[in-house]
């Protein structure tokens, strides 16, 4: 019996006919649906033919729902300015809901403040794990709703 699955990521590459029944063919054990894109129907129409030709070849082939992670946004910035932050500024993170600036921007995850841990990455992005992150609380206050972040900055490479 081999030891090593193959799994698959199906999605609109794979809503042609016949290209699953291929996959499973081919050697396909688990079926991955990404729920950070589509909707829960496009991905119900993906299952249902996935249990259709599961029945019909008598294949166990695995389903992984990959479902999306939580995301915090920030709000808007007055007159849609950017804002540069330099190594050691300090800036407010605040669960209010206010205009953002050069000083303070509001965040959509209201248990921010309470969540954050000293030296923990609040900016991480879309990074390599070997690189730091672009903000971290390298010391901070907790106030009512909002959190003092003395910024610790990196320029990532890409």
């Amino acid at each position: 019996m081999r030891k090593t699955k193959i799994i698959c990521t199906v999605g609109p590459a794979t809503d042609e006919d016949g290209v699953l029944e291929k996959m499973i063919k081919a050697g396909m054990n688990v079926a991955r649906f990404n729920f950070s894109h589509g909707t829960h129907e496009m991905h119900k129409k993906r299952f249902d033919e996935l249990v259709a030709l599961r029945d019909k070849l008598d294949l166990p082939i695995a389903t992984m729902l990959d479902t999306k992670g939580p995301e915090i946004r920030i709000g808007y910035f007055k007159d849609h300015k950017a804002v540069t932050l330099k190594d050691g500024d300090d800036y407010i993170l605040t669960s209010r809901d206010i205009e953002c600036d050069e000083k303070q921007a509001s965040v959509s995850f209201k248990e921010l403040p309470q969540d954050v841990r000293m030296g923990r990455g609040l900016a991480e992005g879309e990074r390599e794990r070997s690189q730091p992150p672009a903000l971290r609380a390298t010391s901070f206050q907790r106030k009512e709703g909002e959190i003092e972040v003395s910024a610790a900055l990196y320029i990532l490479q890409v």
